[in-house]
């Protein structure tokens, strides 16, 4: 062993270009998960078929008893009437959100849904939830033919209300 200038010389051979490798190596992953999160980025994440971006500007208030409520699934569905009939047919949903901590649903439409949330079309909603732990809503409102929710959407800004009955909450 030669002592030179505060470095020990072994016999050992040193790798060849391990540290540039290594570099070469962590440059390559940093790229690699670079590109996975643009591409994910991208992409997008869909939820049973449909996809939902971050906002949007059809917005609805869920409230119940007066107060906003969160952790809910708002689904609209266009209400047909038949000219001959007078029973109201909701095949699937053509808006869907889901209320955040101050009661705020920002919808999103679905895939292959047409039609815009225009203000002279009434709408039935259905809602769904797992609540909180301590709650949940009643099974019902989850039907939009059964739960007796309409919507018109308001000309005016900001979310709109979209008031449950009194009953909506249940217990666990």
């Amino acid at each position: 062993m030669i002592r030179l200038a505060n470095r020990e010389m072994t016999d050992r051979p040193r790798p060849i270009g391990l540290r540039r490798n290594s570099q070469a190596v962590a440059r390559w992953l940093r790229l690699v998960g670079a590109g996975v999160l643009l591409l994910h980025g991208l992409v997008g994440c869909g939820r049973n078929g449909t996809s939902l971006p971050f906002r949007s500007d059809v917005a609805v208030a869920v409230l119940y008893q007066g107060k906003p409520l969160g952790n809910v699934e708002v689904r609209l569905y266009r209400s047909d009437v038949a000219t001959n009939s007078d029973t109201t047919t909701a095949v699937e949903p053509n808006w869907v959100g889901f209320s955040d901590a101050a009661g705020t649903a920002y919808l999103s439409q679905t895939d292959g849904a047409t039609g815009e949330a225009a203000a002279e079309t009434t709408w039935l909603v259905a809602v769904r939830s797992d609540g909180d732990g301590g709650w949940t809503l009643d099974p019902r409102l989850g039907d939009p033919e059964r739960s007796g929710l309409t919507i018109r959407f308001a000309d005016s800004p900001g979310p709109t209300p979209l008031n449950l009955p009194d009953q909506a909450i249940r217990s666990l």
